[in-house]
Parts: structure tokens; sequence; C-alpha cells
């Protein structure tokens, strides 16, 4: 099997920072809402990050990863988000896109958090028919990804990876397998990732998240802020081998967090990744 490919986050508009990851990767993940702005009531692409993606994908792989979708969310997902996607596919060639398994949006109101949806029958018909029609609007691989939990579940049918397989068994999507976000649940909640991993399809994952965050009042949160915790990255280590389809591994730091990290100490992190991972 062909070696994963190590990707990272491009969602800010730093000639500098590309430079200096596109020695050490072989794609970038980039997300439409975080590249956008508001112009005339409507959000569109900045334009000098479009060009710099694509003069890139001569050598790089670009994948899509939204944040803003709301695919879980009962009144329907986001139609601005859509648009977006729509100007991103046209523009940039894209290897593929994926979103969050979760919603952001109640009642077209955000709600400036992602919360997972609840997984019973009539949640899982409505998720598969969405992901349907997001897979003929673009043709190209769509991935969800498992998100982390805030609150505790409440009354679900399936677990989480018996819901997940069925999403991908009635679509044919792939999954992003987010590593940190399982050991964020671990640490709240006492989640058991070995069983998880034991009952998912593993064949569908074809991307890993990598990302450290920070603990508030000892719950661990999803914030992509900091290089990856050593048991994260043992952990993904351990798991790679079992999935043979892996096409990438994306590390994922925000474009606030860049300046307190650092470029040196970005440019660090990737190699250790990579040499920890053998990538």
């Amino acid at each position: 099997m062909p070696k994963p490919i190590l990707s990272y986050t491009y969602d800010k508009n730093d000639t500098t920072l590309l430079e200096l990851v596109q020695r050490h990767v072989g794609a970038v993940e980039t997300t439409a809402d975080t590249i956008s702005f508001m112009m005339n009531n409507k959000a569109t692409l900045n334009e000098e990050i479009v060009a710099q993606l694509n003069a890139l994908s001569s050598t790089h792989k670009i994948l899509s990863h939204g944040v803003g979708l709301s695919i879980g969310s009962y009144s329907g997902y986001s139609e601005a988000y859509l648009a977006l996607m729509d100007e991103l596919y046209q523009e940039v060639p894209l290897y593929w896109h994926s979103e969050h398994l979760g919603y952001t949006t109640v009642d077209g109101e955000n709600i400036n958090v992602m919360l997972p949806v609840n997984r019973n029958d009539e949640c899982l018909a409505m998720i598969c028919k969405r992901v349907e029609q997001i897979q003929k609007r673009y043709p190209i691989p769509f991935l969800l990804e498992n998100i982390a939990h805030l609150l505790p579940d409440y009354n679900c049918i399936y677990s989480e990876a018996e819901f997940l397989n069925a999403i991908v068994r009635n679509t044919g999507c792939g999954l992003i397998l987010d590593v940190y976000n399982i050991a964020c649940d671990v640490h709240n909640f006492g989640f058991n990732m070995d069983d998880f991993l034991a009952k998912l399809n593993l064949d569908a994952v074809k991307e890993i998240h990598l990302a450290n965050g920070s603990i508030y009042k000892d719950k661990m949160m999803d914030i992509h802020s900091r290089a990856v915790s050593e048991d994260v990255l043992q952990k993904t280590k351990e798991i790679i081998p079992s999935l043979k389809n892996l096409e990438f591994v994306t590390y994922e730091l925000m474009p606030e967090a860049i300046p307190s990290m650092g470029y040196v100490a970005i440019e660090q992190e990737l190699i250790r990744i990579k040499n920890t991972l053998e990538l």
C-alpha cells in the first residue's frame, strides 16, 4: 500500500507560510468559509488565496474541508456555504471535499458551536439523502468527519461507529478519522476509543486529522492551536497500518494560532509528524 501523504491546513493569505510548508507536505487542505469575506452582503472567496491554491495544484493535492455546511441541521444545510463551495469547486482543482458530521445552525441561526446529530433512523435517512445530493452536485469524493462532543449522547439508537458505517454503506462516501476529536471524547466522557475503532469500517477512512487544543475547566477543547500531543501521535501511528485506503494525514492549525506558534515551530511539527508516522 502507498504511504499516506502529509497535508497541512492553509486558511490564511500567508505566502511565507505556504512556501515553508509546501516543502514538507504533498497536499494542503483549505476551508471555503475561512478563506472568504463579506462583500455587498455576500460571502466570496479571497482571490489571492484562490490564486495561490491554483498555483500549488500543479505539484500538490488540494483538499477542501468545510465547517459551515451544517449537514445535520433539521431545517436544512447552509445554502450560503454551498454557494462558497460552488465557487471553490469552479476555481480550484479539488482532489476531494469533506465536512463534519454535525450541525452549527438551528432554524437558520448560527449557534457558534458544532453539535453532534441524534443517531437515530430519521437522522440517518436525512444525512444519507443530503450526502447523495452533495455527491451529485460535486462529482468528486466526499468524506465525513467524526466531531468532538461537548455534551454526552442523548438516547441514540446507533453507536457512533454504527452510524458512520451506515452512512458509508448507504452512500459510498468516505470518512475522515479525527484522532484528536476522539481523544477529546476519551478525556471528557470516558469514550472507548479502542471499541470505536474495532467497530468502525476502517476501509472507508481515507484521511486522518491531527490537532491539539487546550483544557478549559477540565474539558479538552477542539481548538487547533498547538503541536500534536505525543499520545495522540503515537495512537495514530498504531492505527495507520489498519487503514489500507488512507491517503492523507492532515495537521490542522487555525490561522489565529500561527503567530503564537511561529513559522519555525510549525515547520518542526510537520517534520516531527512526518518522521514519527513514517510518511
